[in-house]
Order: C-alpha cells, then sequence, then structure tokens
C-alpha cells in the first residue's frame, strides 16, 4: 500500500516535467489495457532513465493496471557520475526502499536475485515486475546479450510477459533530456514458452525467444 503511495506521488511529479522537457512518442499503449494479475515487463537498455521515461508517458489510467511496478535495479556501480554519487551517500538504497525496488547483486546467484521478485509475483493481485534484459545499457542501434533473468522469473512464476523496445535514449541522464526524439514501442502481452519442459538453470532458448520480441519492436 505505502509502495503504491509513492509511486503515485511520483507519477504526478514527474509527469508533466518530463513531458515539457521530453519529446516521447508512445505507441501500442493498448496493450496495457485489461491486464488483471501481475506480469512481467522487459525492455532493451539505453540510458540510466529509461524506466522513468517510460513510467511517465503512459496514462495514468493505464500506469494503475501495472501498479505497483517493482523495479529491478543492479546497486553495483553504475555508468554515469551522477548515479554513482546517488549511490555512495545512500540515496539509491533510500529510493530502492521507498518505491519497492528489488536490488539485484552482480554475480548472485540468479535464484537469491529472483527470490522477492518472484514472492511478489506469486503472491500479488496486481503490479509488474520491470527487468532490463540485457541488464546493462547498450548504446546505438546494438542489442547486448540478453540475460537469463526474465525467462527465469517468467517460467517460474509462470506469469505474461510484456515485451517493449526504447529508441533514442541513448546517454541521457537525469540532467540531459532536452527535447531528445525518443520512440517506445510496448507489444502483447505473451507466455514465455519452457522448451525443455522443466526449469535449467541456463534459459537460452527461452531467454533469445523474448529478446527476439523486444528486437522484433525496435525495428517498426
Amino acid at each position: 500500500m505505502i509502495i503504491k503511495f509513492t509511486q503515485r506521488i511520483l507519477f504526478f511529479i514527474l509527469k508533466p516535467f518530463y513531458l515539457f522537457f521530453t519529446n516521447c512518442t508512445v505507441y501500442g499503449k493498448e496493450n496495457l489495457k485489461n491486464i488483471k494479475e501481475p506480469i512481467i515487463i522487459t525492455m532493451n537498455h539505453k540510458s540510466a532513465i529509461d524506466a522513468f521515461i517510460f513510467f511517465v508517458n503512459i496514462p495514468m489510467h493505464l500506469y494503475l493496471n501495472l501498479s505497483p511496478m517493482r523495479f529491478m535495479v543492479e546497486t553495483g556501480k553504475f555508468h554515469t557520475a551522477s548515479l554513482n554519487f546517488f549511490k555512495n551517500i545512500g540515496l539509491v538504497r533510500l529510493i530502492c526502499i521507498v518505491f519497492g525496488h528489488f536490488q539485484v547483486v552482480r554475480g548472485a546467484k540468479l535464484s537469491e536475485n529472483l527470490k522477492e521478485s518472484l514472492e511478489f509475483l506469486k503472491s500479488s493481485n496486481n503490479g509488474a515486475v520491470f527487468i532490463f534484459i540485457e541488464g546493462e545499457r547498450i548504446l546505438g542501434d546494438k542489442f547486448g546479450k540478453p540475460r537469463r533473468g526474465v525467462a527465469a522469473l517468467a517460467i517460474a512464476s509462470k506469469k505474461m510477459v510484456l515485451p517493449i523496445s526504447i529508441k533514442g535514449s541513448d546517454d541521457m541522464n537525469l540532467f540531459n533530456f532536452w527535447r531528445k526524439k525518443v520512440i517506445i514501442n510496448i507489444g502483447e502481452l505473451f507466455q514465455a514458452p519452457n522448451f525443455r519442459e522443466y526449469e535449467d538453470e541456463y534459459y537460452q532458448e527461452e531467454t533469445f525467444y523474448i529478446m527476439n520480441k523486444i528486437q522484433e519492436l525496435y525495428k517498426k
């Protein structure tokens, strides 16, 4: 309940600010309708604020279908000086606590990193877990190697996956986002396949199946 409240306050504060200073076009909003159970959202990763850009550029009534939106955040060393500064003064950890982010430790066991998000998906009546499939920022029109976390979480939870692509947000950060043209494509929900019909530790085929969905959206 507290996380829903803090996220909605943040939504109302950030939405008019980012809508004025950014130039983002969102396609596929209709795919956010009629979501009645927890889902997994996965997206490619270009900038430090990709999640915020998506968060504030969807209409409020559609955001409510995804609320609370629980982001998975890797809290090691960031690629930008500003985020590393906020991490060093404890602000990143505070934000994770207040807004309900799940912290991921690079190098930790997959089961440990996914434990909280899996419990959330199985016990909650609504909401979403948001994961960047590459696990790091990949600039330009390239894609990085997809991580297995999305596939592992989807198969273990048996929840639907919502693929999203983002283009044009390269190197954007909290202080550098003035009117850059950003395009977001939201795909259709799908059930992640389990090609091996059991849970293995690699999920290679399933991971590339999900990544292909995002790449198809990116090319549109």
